[in-house]
């Protein structure tokens, strides 16, 4: 992302903590810039709105400000794909701005995960448990027309497995 990274962390300078215990901090999305073979100093990725989401499950357009991410939408429901737009609201002032529902093709009681947005941002590949796949997870392709994402294809024997495939 940018010529850097994007990845899940402690918020208390990485100390340990117990699970789901705020007082010694939370898990963030931090951003830093890849020099060489190390990072530059890190900063939180969205810093006015939290994003605690897999980060290897998530994708961006080629001008960086649309963003596609996998999250949790409810306790106990699968994990959806969800769209954000990069707001700027002022100087100094922008964040991430979620769509309260997951893009249209992620309907029923499946995992829709692991998003990869073609160049163009006309095309996305995901990994789904939905119905037709071949093994647990398999890799289907979606197109958008107009503002609608089509029905999902699965690519098949040629990419698929009795498995799961992700990436």
């Amino acid at each position: 992302y940018r010529n850097g990274i994007i990845f899940l962390s402690n918020t208390k300078n990485e100390e340990k903590m117990l699970p789901k215990h705020l007082s010694f901090g939370a898990i963030e999305a931090y951003f830093a810039i890849v020099k060489d073979t190390t990072l530059g100093k890190h900063k939180i990725f969205s810093p006015l709105s939290s994003f605690s989401y897999p980060c290897e499950a998530v994708t961006f357009s080629s001008d960086f400000n649309t963003m596609y991410y996998t999250k949790i939408p409810h306790k106990g429901t699968r994990a959806k794909i969800y769209q954000a737009v990069y707001k700027s609201s002022g100087k100094y002032k922008s964040s991430w701005v979620s769509d309260l529902n997951p893009v249209d093709f992620c309907t029923g009681n499946y995992t829709y995960t692991h998003p990869a947005l073609s160049a163009d941002g006309k095309a996305m590949i995901f990994a789904s448990d939905r119905t037709g796949t071949l093994g647990g997870m398999d890799l289907f392709i979606s197109r958008k027309e107009g503002n609608k994402w089509s029905a999902p294809e699965n690519f098949g024997k040629s990419i698929n497995t009795i498995g799961n495939e992700f990436s």
